[in-house]
């Protein structure tokens, strides 16, 4: 993706030049904004006066077409009334805009980081993940992400908002689960997050989402391909969103890539665990005996899956 800067490009919405900075985080941000305005019942004609701006500009600015300049955000924000935490997002979406070619990699560490990504996420009309650790967040159960966040000994009320955000994520995948491709290695079917009730019903769970469509493909743990220690999330989106965006998720962070530079290895490796991974219904298969595995386990034999 492109830098900072203007392009020769026009946008057909007002023939001027189109911006070409750091997209993914301005459409994200004009996203958030359009949210906003719909909620208000204002049209565009209605909300432009709002920050001083035509219509065609602020529907430039709310599609990611034009460098959103930080008075105008916050007299938008003001106007439609935000909340503190849609407040806060701006305020990093802003910060990733600003930043220029910099913002072709940001780390997000700030308070909020999950809600950020479940918008970044709900924006995507395709996802592919991969894991070679643990299920990823949009599919986890609430007593497996709680067993995560035991794991990582956060406090509370971060333990708290780290589960209540997992689920919100959870919650969008479970309103529309096509388009999603989930990759993961063997060894996390049978690695235990918690009591072997957390992990039969999390395993369950992930056979549902299974025949609602999602294609699960499982890397064999015996293959002789040496597979990523991170999480690896990318994001599609349709026209006329931005190009791709990659997002390496660790428990208490997320760090975007954006650049063609930097997103084009990582799609390199999900195509190359792509044609090591076997099936669909042979993935399913072997979700299927980890769970005959985990229920040996359960305190009162098979039938306990509480």
């Amino acid at each position: 993706m492109p830098g900072g800067g203007a392009s020769t490009d026009r946008d057909p919405a007002d023939g001027q030049p189109r911006w070409t900075g750091p997209v993914a985080a301005a459409w994200v941000l004009g996203a958030l904004l359009r949210e906003l305005r719909e909620r208000r019942g204002l049209t565009l004609a209605q909300a432009a006066p709002l920050c001083r701006a035509s219509t065609s500009k602020l529907s430039s600015l709310e599609r990611g077409r034009r460098r959103p300049l930080p008075q105008d955000v916050s007299d938008l924000l003001s106007a439609y009334k935000a909340d503190e935490a849609t407040r806060a997002d701006a305020v990093i979406w802003m910060t990733m805009v600003r930043a220029g070619p910099d913002a072709d990699a940001h780390l997000d560490v700030e308070p909020g980081w999950q809600r950020r990504l479940t918008l970044f996420t709900a924006a995507a009309t395709r996802a592919e993940h991969w894991a070679g650790v643990v299920l990823p967040p949009p599919l986890q159960t609430g007593r497996y992400a709680r067993a995560l966040a035991d794991a990582l000994l956060l406090p509370e009320p971060q333990r708290s908002g780290y589960v209540r955000q997992r689920a919100r994520r959870a919650g969008l995948m479970a309103q529309e689960p096509g388009g999603t491709t989930v990759l993961l290695d063997e060894s996390v079917l049978h690695r235990p997050v918690g009591a072997a009730e957390v992990m039969v019903e999390q395993l369950m769970h992930l056979r549902h989402f299974a025949a609602r469509g999602v294609d699960v493909r499982i890397v064999p743990a015996a293959g002789a391909l040496t597979v990523p220690p991170t999480a690896i999330t990318r994001l599609v989106f349709g026209p006329p969103g931005p190009d791709d965006v990659v997002c390496l998720e660790s428990g208490t962070s997320a760090f975007y890539l954006t650049s063609t530079a930097d997103t084009v290895p990582h799609q390199e490796a999900l195509r190359r665990l792509a044609r090591h991974a076997v099936g669909h219904d042979a993935g399913v298969r072997l979700v299927d005996e980890a769970i005959r595995l985990h229920q040996e386990r359960l305190p009162d034999g098979p039938g306990d899956s509480r």
